[in-house]
């Protein structure tokens, strides 16, 4: 069993840097030293109150070859912070340490830019340009353990929120899917399917629909009034043409679940033909999820469950990993489940991230994995 110590959320420095190694550090002849970031550690999010301000403010400092770069302005997420770089390569940015996020850092112009009083040479912008950081607020990974089974190796731990244990799973919506072709039977991409329930009071709009013509939206098979089956509108975008049902129209959803509906868009100057709607137990759970990286990747577990009334999670690593070290990330996410999601029980795998989304909070602790 590998057991760590408690710990805050730790900054993983590969992470925090430019992606700047020990060889970046000290170029050879004729080599461009690499730009970093030299930013603080992860902190620890703590509960929104109306009584204190959610924003800290945080320091970071634009280096080049160990030389700080003034001048330079910074790029945070997607806020362009007001004010450069000082003499010193420092600069601030207003976190909001109620929010569980990452947010990268990057240069967002270094036009007016020096180096130790200098103009950067095309090299340098170059290195600049490249450089990449972040900034985490996340939730507490503490109690880790690691041990290795017969199904796998086991992590476990606990996440919490200012001291607290995370909110518990929760339905967050029912997901409508489908394709959307046109009237030769081609794709459409770029589609946007809107419902409304008819008493008016729900109104969803899907993603744009890929290549393959699929979108995906949440959506709500329920009315006020509790009709079963649920009437719905339903309308589909494409660009500015817009395409709706004759007039009353509506499409049945069964009550409570979610739903597949392919729409076929007609020929210039015909209505849209009323689609058939096939419904299925499952909707999506919005909650704080963990999980592992290694190489810079998600890994698929043998199993995850959400955390429970405690904040105790688990996390059950497949064998091919032991002696690795992983990366902790973790976050809220909304994951389809085809049966009631609990608290302390199993998350289904079908749609477990292959990629990280870009905020979400990674790096937070590193385990080395038992050996078997």
């Amino acid at each position: 069993m590998t057991r760590v110590a408690p710990l805050v959320v730790l900054a993983v420095l590969g992470a925090l840097l430019a992606g700047c190694g020990e060889e970046d550090a000290q170029p050879g002849p004729g080599q461009t030293p690499g730009a970093a970031f030299e930013l603080p550690e992860p902190f620890e999010i703590r509960e929104w109150s109306a009584d204190a301000s959610p924003l800290q403010s945080v320091e970071g400092r634009l280096t080049l070859g160990g030389e700080s770069v003034a001048g330079a302005r910074i790029m945070v997420g997607d806020y362009r912070l007001w004010s450069a770089t000082d003499e010193d390569g420092a600069f601030q940015y207003p976190l909001d340490i109620t929010l569980p996020r990452r947010h990268e850092v990057s240069v967002a112009s270094a036009e007016n830019a020096t180096i130790d009083g200098e103009a950067p040479t095309s090299d340098q912008l170059g290195a600049l340009e490249d450089a990449r950081g972040s900034i985490v607020a996340a939730h507490r990974l503490d109690e880790l353990e690691a041990a290795a089974g017969d199904g796998g190796i086991a992590i476990t731990g606990r996440v919490t929120l200012a001291g607290e244990p995370v909110a518990p799973v929760a339905l967050y919506a029912y997901e409508l899917t489908g394709t959307v072709t046109d009237a030769k039977g081609r794709p459409v991409a770029g589609a946007i399917v809107s419902t409304r329930t008819t008493d008016r009071d729900f109104w969803t709009f899907s993603d744009p629909s890929d290549r393959r013509g699929r979108y995906r939206s949440n959506f709500a098979a329920a009315d006020r009034i509790g009709s079963n089956p649920v009437p719905i509108t339903v309308h589909v975008a494409v660009g500015d043409e817009e395409f709706a049902f004759q007039a009353e129209e509506t499409v049945l959803f069964e009550r409570l679940k979610s739903a597949e509906m392919n729409i076929h868009l007609p020929p210039e100057s015909y209505p849209l033909a009323l689609p058939a709607s096939r419904s299925f137990p499952g909707a999506r759970y919005k909650g704080v999820v963990v999980g592992a990286e290694a190489e810079g990747r998600p890994v698929r577990p043998v199993r995850a469950t959400w955390p429970d009334e405690s904040g105790r999670f688990e996390l059950l690593l497949p064998h091919s990993l032991a002696g690795e070290t992983v990366s902790l990330w973790a976050g809220e996410l909304e994951l389809f489940s085809r049966r009631d999601a609990k608290p302390g029980r199993p998350i289904d795998l079908a749609r477990w991230p292959t990629r990280l989304p870009p905020d979400l909070p990674r790096g937070l602790a590193e385990l080395e994995l038992p050996s078997e």
